[in-house]
């Protein structure tokens, strides 16, 4: 992947995580913290891939 490709996947995955936020009523504190967390790893396992 390169460079541009990354950000998009990493955007992607973000949207997403705002997305299911919002239908499921969350807020940061209501556990939604735990999943954007586990959505923040995945998104910098993508950008240290070379």
């Amino acid at each position: 992947m390169n460079n541009k490709e990354k950000v998009k996947e990493a955007l992607r995955i973000v949207n997403k995580s705002i997305e299911s936020m919002k239908i499921k009523d969350m807020d940061m504190s209501t556990g939604a913290g735990v999943w954007w967390k586990l959505d923040m790893e995945k998104i910098k396992k993508i950008l240290e891939e070379d």
